[in-house]
């Protein structure tokens, strides 16, 4: 079994988040140069304790940064020949360019331990090495990029074998644009939506003295937000979050706008006689400002009772 550990670098703007890559139907675990904090997808557990031991020890040995495992990688002190290391399952596999053997007589000595496995590089293949030199090099080129393409970009991070962008709108003109504008790559895989997600989400505006409104029934095309009001005119306490989705109508069905997914985890606490503002983002660089009929959906609690509110409005 493979586990994933990814670090996900994302621009200043943007909100953290995990961004794993599958291959092959197997998730892959990495380990970043400059640190070993990751994000686990499998919550089954398994045993690392030998290939950590490895890491530990090739630390000692090669690590520059006091307090940081594992970054050592790149560095003055640590071999050229080691460009990666990455777990597969529970076994540390170490990615070496050259002479294996030479290079396992080597990093056992280093480690203290044989408890690992040597992956030789080559054959087109990317390092973990160079592979964070290509987010290094996305995220120096950050800022002077087309804001139309990074209004579309989520986030990126290196995976065991690849460098996975994630895209709000995931189409293949998208991606194009992006390998123009940004950067290219054989290295390159994306993720996201297509934008043609079926919306089955239901809602009701008024239920319980709760009722939601949008603030402007009429949105200007190129608007970058849309607001709504939660008013609660009952009796009973209502709670709420960030959290919402947004749904347009396109070829006789509601489909899901693509939107971030990522929201504050915060509770708000609306009593009665209160009223709370959610403002949704629209994302018109990256969904084209399409005129037409939107709805937006966000999930409360009544008392308890957890309802889905829904609130229609248009572009023009």
């Amino acid at each position: 079994m493979k586990t994933e550990l990814a670090l996900i670098f994302l621009a200043s703007a943007l909100a953290a988040s995990a961004c794993g890559n599958v291959q092959s139907g197997e998730n892959v675990q990495t380990l970043p140069p400059d640190s070993l904090q990751a994000m686990a997808n499998d919550t089954s557990f398994i045993d690392q304790s030998a290939g950590m031991e490895v890491i530990e020890g090739l630390n000692r040995a090669y690590g520059d940064k006091p307090g940081v495992v594992g970054g050592f990688i790149g560095n003055g002190l640590c071999p050229d020949y080691l460009e990666g290391m990455w777990f597969d399952g529970a076994t540390l596999v170490l990615q070496v360019r050259g002479d294996t053997l030479q290079a396992r007589r080597e990093l056992e000595e280093a480690a203290g331990s044989g408890a690992f496995r040597i992956e030789q590089l080559g054959c087109g293949r990317l390092s973990q090495k160079q592979l964070h030199a290509l987010v290094d090099s996305l995220n120096a080129r950050w800022d002077s990029i087309d804001p139309a393409v990074r209004a579309n970009v989520m986030g990126w991070g290196a995976t065991v074998d690849g460098l996975e962008i994630t895209l709000l709108l995931n189409t293949p003109d998208k991606r194009r644009e992006f390998r123009e504008k940004a950067l290219d790559s054989p290295a390159l895989t994306f993720t996201g939506t297509d934008g043609m997600s079926v919306c089955r989400r239901t809602g009701v505006r008024d239920t319980l003295g709760v009722r939601i409104i949008a603030e402007k029934t009429l949105v200007a095309r190129d608007a970058e937000t849309a607001a709504f009001v939660l008013r609660n005119e009952g009796s009973g306490t209502v709670e709420c979050g960030e959290s919402y989705t947004l749904a347009y109508w396109r070829e006789g069905q509601w489909r899901v706008l693509p939107s971030s997914s990522f929201f504050n985890a915060i509770a708000y606490v609306v009593p009665p006689g209160k009223e709370h503002r959610f403002v949704a983002h629209l994302h018109p660089l990256v969904n084209g400002g399409r005129v037409g009929e939107y709805r937006f959906f966000t999930d409360i609690e009544i008392n308890g009772q957890k309802v889905t509110m829904m609130a229609e409005f248009k572009l023009e």
